[in-house]
């Protein structure tokens, strides 16, 4: 399914900070990464079942299609630019397992590069798990720019008539002076509506608008495969958990996570303030999703 519309989470404005609802209260401490070879399998609700597994050790790739996962997908890009997708086989980085992983590109005028996977084409009902694994070069940072900075890495998001909701984001701030970097989740439900506000100032002097600091120092596993998953249910009182190497980063309860859409879908991605020129990568390996 193309999306037409391109989504922003994001909302620049001016006005005092307002007060959180102790249930989602910021989060300020800073957070150490366990080995990245840590695989935190416990972490997969009971009763869901695998629903679709890849190591993209089929897989073709050209541009921005990606073919034999045996699922139907979509690699969604924006702007004028660079952005695609490759099969990597050992070039820049060595797969995580067996001897393929898809490497995804956007940059010099493309911000976003997504892969797109969908409800019916997984099966899913009103619940899933994803299980991944992410490379982010030594070099990756969030650049300064006059739209502020930020980088996407997951999103949960409806199919809609009018507008991209609900749209649910992992999202990763610039740099710190330590090395490590600001994690938040933004979000709003299927009306456009964000789900409580905190403000969040980057580096570059500019406020934004969020649902959730998660933590203001995090030490983000670079140059390294590191282990990713992601729990949603989907419903008018809706939670969403995540973990990094096991790390629980996201923990959002009583948020609606419902759509006005057939279906919803989920996509790990490249996808960053569109003045950004630098040039962003991204690899994926060894997915699975559960349901």
């Amino acid at each position: 399914m193309h999306k037409t519309i391109t989504c922003l989470i994001i909302i620049c404005f001016a006005a005092s900070i307002l007060t959180i609802p102790a249930s989602r209260a910021i989060v300020t401490e800073s957070a150490s990464i366990v080995s990245a070879g840590t695989i935190v399998s416990n972490n997969i609700p009971s009763g869901l079942t695998l629903k679709f597994q890849t190591g993209f050790e089929s897989a073709t790739a050209s541009g921005t299609t990606l073919n034999g996962i045996g699922v139907s997908n979509y690699i969604d890009t924006s702007g004028s630019g660079t952005a695609g997708i490759w099969m990597e086989t050992g070039t820049q980085v060595t797969p995580h397992t067996g001897t393929k992983a898809l490497g995804m590109q956007a940059g010099s005028g493309s911000y976003r590069c997504e892969l797109d996977l969908y409800q019916n084409a997984l099966g899913l009902s009103n619940q899933f798990f994803i299980d991944e694994w992410l490379y982010l070069p030594s070099n990756f940072t969030v650049t300064h720019s006059s739209q502020g900075e930020y980088y996407i890495i997951f999103q949960f998001e409806g199919t809609y008539t009018s507008g991209c909701f609900p749209i649910y984001s992992l999202m990763i701030g610039a740099r710190n002076t330590d090395g490590t970097f600001p994690l938040m989740f933004g979000g709003r439900d299927y009306t456009g509506t964000p789900i409580d506000t905190a403000q969040y100032t980057g580096n570059g002097g500019t406020t934004y608008n969020f649902i959730q600091m998660l933590y203001s120092h995090f030490n983000l596993p670079l140059g390294q495969w590191f282990h990713f998953q992601w729990y949603e249910t989907v419903s008018t009182s809706g939670l969403v958990q995540a973990w990094i190497n096991g790390i629980q980063i996201v923990n959002v309860s009583n948020i609606n996570t419902t759509t006005q859409g057939t279906q919803w879908y989920i996509n790990t991605d490249i996808y960053f303030n569109s003045d950004d020129m630098t040039m962003h990568e991204l690899w994926i390996d060894d997915l699975s999703i559960y349901g």
